[in-house]
């Protein structure tokens, strides 16, 4: 009877729901301490566990002229979530599509640190129900929807973040940095950004000057012609500044790069295949000062594969530039196609030889990507999250045969994977004779 009385003691304790996490427990009391204290009215709170692009729908608190809807969704700090405030339309029931970078549709945010809120007065369209989606693998969620008076959403929004130590940047809680970092003098900035630009292979460097609004934001128009730009956005006055900015693509609402760092100047890269019009934002600056941007043009390698698209030849040729690594001279000596899944390659190399492989999206959006080449026994491995299109892993070989592993979750997916010797350079026909009249060297 004692043994049966135990047994039952530890089935209970094995299948009766696990609580939510510490932390988002105890940050859902906070988040109803603030609400409380704000005196939000219709505060309702709805907890969810979401596997990997799960979506949930939670209705909003109906807009009045008095008072608008708020929802504040909070997850564990490594969780990602997307979140977007919709209208009651039948059109977007199932079209709507969660992409970050999109400008065109109602404004998806993606959490920070685990804390999205959404402010149904500030989207396009009085919105009346939040929509989430699970960019993790898994995670659990929390949403509260609550009515705030008018205009007081924003503020609330920051009280809850700053009760939560949730503000944007590190997980962990923030120190004083002292002051923010001057860079020194602008003419000593430009002077070293040029220098350094030449000195990883840029060919040209494009400067236009632009004036802030009274704000200290402003976007400019500007062309990208073909290869691998750095666009650097600085503020030209002696103060030490932080300006941010974004670079789009003026046709595609797409967003090319996003700085938000606690430095001086912004620092934007992007590749393409073909001229291209984008426009370039920014905040940060003196008000109403001038602003320098200033491109720096790389050409794209002639290794860098153009058979399988401009969308694949940007991306690779971005990892590159990003990592501020040569490009390949020569074209790889592998390449292979495949779609969502995991998929094994084994690949003849030479043995005390290194490779690096590059893997890039040509059609679709996945969850993440990950690679691992080598050695079973001992690969390489890189993994990146949903959002980011390319990869690329370095790996040297101790076997006349390397095992690359790919996995790419999600759905409608095509991608490319490029294989280059580390070291190997153009072939020359001529050098071809020289050794064979010269015979192999001793």
């Amino acid at each position: 009877m004692l043994t049966r009385g135990l047994i039952a003691v530890a089935m209970v304790a094995l299948f009766r729901a696990a609580p939510v996490s510490a932390t988002v427990s105890s940050d859902a009391v906070g988040v109803q301490e603030v609400l409380d204290r704000e005196s939000a009215t219709e505060v309702r709170s709805t907890a969810a566990f979401l596997e990997a692009g799960q979506v949930l729908e939670v209705p909003l608190v109906p807009a009045t002229p008095l008072r608008c809807g708020l929802a504040i969704i909070i997850a564990d700090r490594r969780t990602t979530v997307d979140a977007v405030g919709a209208p009651l339309r039948d059109e977007l029931e199932h079209g709507l599509e969660f992409e970050p970078s999109d400008r065109t549709s109602p404004a998806v945010a993606t959490s920070e640190n685990g804390l999205v809120i959404i402010d149904a007065c500030r989207e396009r369209e009085p919105a009346e129900r939040v929509l989430l989606r699970m960019g993790s693998p898994r995670g659990a969620v929390t949403v509260f929807t609550a009515s705030l008076p008018l205009g007081e959403n924003t503020r609330v929004s920051e009280l809850v973040a700053r009760a939560l130590d949730r503000v944007d940047g590190p997980s962990s809680r923030r120190a004083d940095l002292g002051p923010p970092l001057s860079g020194g003098p602008f003419p000593s900035r430009k002077r070293r950004g040029r220098q350094r630009a030449l000195r990883l292979g840029a060919t040209n460097v494009l400067s236009t000057e632009a004036t802030a609004d009274p704000t200290g934001e402003g976007t400019i128009a500007m062309t990208l012609t073909r290869g691998c730009h750095t666009v650097r956005v600085m503020s030209a006055e002696s103060l030490p500044r932080d300006v941010d900015a974004e670079l789009w693509d003026a046709e595609l609402e797409r967003r090319f790069a996003r700085d938000r760092s606690d430095l001086p100047d912004a620092h934007l890269s992007a590749c393409v295949t073909t001229a291209t019009a984008v426009a370039i934002t920014w905040k940060g600056a003196s008000p109403e000062g001038r602003v320098v941007i200033e491109d720096e043009i790389t050409p794209i390698g002639e290794g860098i594969p153009s058979a399988f698209g401009a969308q694949a030849e940007a991306s690779i040729a971005k990892l590159f530039h990003e990592r501020e690594a040569p490009m390949p001279t020569v074209q790889p000596f592998s390449t292979a196609l495949g779609s969502q899944g995991a998929t094994e390659l084994h690949l003849a190399v030479e043995p005390n030889r290194c490779y690096v492989a590059a893997i890039t999206l040509s059609r679709g959006t996945a969850r993440g990507l990950r690679v691992s080449a080598g050695d079973a026994a001992r690969p390489s491995l890189v993994e990146v999250p949903r959002g980011v299109e390319a990869a690329s892993v370095h790996f040297c070989a101790q076997r006349e045969s390397a095992l690359i592993h790919v996995d790419v979750p999600g759905a409608s997916i095509t991608w490319l994977l490029a294989v280059w010797l580390v070291g190997a350079e153009p072939h020359d026909p001529a050098m071809d004779v020289v050794n064979l009249l010269t015979g192999p060297a001793l």
